[in-house]
């Protein structure tokens, strides 16, 4: 164990100690990583990247595209009412 491993597991025995989180860390510097806890860093980053952002990101542009379609689709019907109005109590009342 090389003396930068040493002192990060005793920062990160503190930390768990004064916030009770325990488990696996994609914070790790990569230099003071064992080779199966880099591959743990890469596979996590790598579904982050993969698979969790562009889901955020479709699912977002979801949102506003059906924000935006409501909004449309509610302009014309408003719009298709106060055509038809012949009074203008009617054509308020859209």
């Amino acid at each position: 164990m090389t003396p930068e491993r040493a002192e990060w597991e005793k920062k990160q025995a503190e930390e768990h100690a004064r916030t009770g989180a325990h488990g696996f860390d994609p914070g790790m510097p990569w230099r003071v990583a064992y080779w199966y806890e880099r591959c743990g860093i890469v596979a996590f980053w790598a579904v982050m990247w993969g698979v969790i952002a562009p889901v955020i990101f479709i699912g977002g542009l979801w949102v506003l595209g059906s924000a935006l379609d409501g909004y449309t689709r509610l302009s014309a019907e408003k719009a298709a009412c106060q055509r038809r109005a012949e009074k203008p109590y009617e054509y308020h009342r859209c």
